[in-house]
């Protein structure tokens, strides 16, 4: 589909954002689909692993699990950006290439979640409303990275500068996401019934609605790296009246030693 490379309305972001979502749905499904698995596990070792094994054979089965989530997640979070962007500037490759693009950016990714989640944590204690600004002034700080090649803090430094102004904006898509998310949620617990009156143990019954769940996740959670993705570039073109041509040129091959 050919998208509109141009600063996009509230409403057309969102409109482009589902666009972009149905047009790659079967390597979006995938890589959300493998990233949930560790999550997926992780929810039912927690459940059922002490009735059949030691304490510490436990604590130790979650923190693999929980070093498996974060990395198989970091790997997911920067496909989606990767595969995403490239296809909204109208460049197309491999999900190999894809990969080998992103490989080298694991341990700057998840050093960056790590600074991310300490200045929000910060805000928070802070009265909550800084906490509030901090999250929507660091949302586009992943892409930053990703798209840009930037390191960690020209990432947050530079998310700063291109949310300022923009935050209440940018607030918008959240509630508009968060609405989405708890109608889902909430079309998720309907089924309830239906399984609670299942003929079988109340284990098989968790199972069957945790695999539901987590189907239901998957289909969900790339829609706002959609979003998130659409409103970085709008930030770009508004704030810094990027032409959207050399915009293309700038990112057809990045190369982390020249960006960085």
């Amino acid at each position: 589909m050919k998208y509109e490379l141009r600063h996009l309305s509230f409403g057309e972001t969102l409109g482009e954002a589902f666009n972009l979502y149905f047009d790659n749905f079967i390597p979006l499904f995938f890589i959300t689909l493998v990233s949930s698995i560790p999550a997926f596990v992780l929810v039912q070792t927690t459940r059922f692993g002490r009735s059949v094994s030691s304490t510490e054979s436990v604590l130790m089965n979650l923190l693999i699990l929980l070093v498996l989530y974060v990395g198989v997640n970091t790997i997911a979070t920067a496909l989606i950006i990767e595969l995403i962007s490239k296809k909204y500037l109208k460049q197309h490759q491999s999900i190999g290439q894809y990969i080998q693009n992103v490989l080298p950016l694991i341990f700057p990714i998840i050093g960056l979640s790590i600074l991310v989640v300490i200045i929000i944590g910060v805000g928070l204690v802070l009265f909550i409303i800084p906490g509030i600004y901090f999250t929507l002034g660091l949302i586009p700080a992943s892409l930053i990275l990703i798209v840009e090649r930037k390191k960690v803090m020209e990432s947050i430094s530079r998310s700063f500068f291109l949310t300022g102004g923009k935050k209440l904006e940018i607030f918008g898509f959240v509630l508009v996401l968060g609405l989405i998310g708890f109608a889902v949620q909430k079309g998720t617990e309907l089924i309830m019934p239906m399984i609670a009156g299942m003929d079988a143990s109340l284990d098989t019954r968790f199972l069957i609605f945790n695999i539901i769940a987590h189907l239901v996740q998957i289909l969900v959670t790339p829609i706002s790296s959609c979003v998130y993705i659409l409103i970085y570039f709008n930030l770009r073109i508004e704030k810094e009246g990027f032409d959207l041509e050399h915009l293309v040129d700038q990112f057809a091959s990045p190369s982390i030693g020249e960006q960085r």
